[in-house]
């Protein structure tokens, strides 16, 4: 078991900034990364992941599937997560869920709206609800009008 550890969440982690944010985590002893994805990660990404938890020592990451909009994929990833990493409390999350869908302002339609902001306004209360009883240290939200402006 690790000695001191802690857990990390990171909610849209197996792309762009949410993988650099594993990088960085684990390069900066994070000790336990859990990576929240609605994806199952592909080959190349599993061996990233190893290689990382190879280059940074006391690191261990993994990949639970889970679409943070539904309470009930969030529920179930944390059970799975604090069996995974039992003893090591969740101390961190970064949400970095995202759904592309770019376009002009003014064709953009309501429901382009709803789909892009679900994963971070339902996803950011999910994940909320979830750590409540939790110790953070943090809680780290990315946004970015690109999302929706590309």
């Amino acid at each position: 078991h690790f000695v001191h550890c802690r857990s990390v969440l990171i909610a849209g982690g197996l792309t762009g900034l949410g993988f650099e944010t594993v990088k960085f985590i684990a390069a900066n002893g994070g000790g336990c990364i859990a990576i929240l994805s609605r994806k199952i990660p592909s080959k190349e990404k599993q061996e990233e992941m190893k290689d990382l938890q190879l280059k940074y020592e006391g690191s261990k990451i993994v990949s639970v599937q889970c679409d943070i909009t539904l309470t009930s994929d969030v529920e179930e990833a944390f059970q799975i997560i604090v069996k995974l990493f039992e003893g090591c409390p969740i101390k961190g999350v970064f949400q970095s869920a995202v759904v592309l869908h770019d376009g002009r302002l003014e064709v953009l339609k309501f429901a382009d709206f709803q789909r892009v902001l679900s994963p971070k306004v339902a996803g950011t209360l999910n994940l909320h609800r979830a750590t409540r009883g939790q110790q953070l240290d943090y809680f780290v939200c990315y946004s970015s009008v690109t999302s929706f402006l590309g």
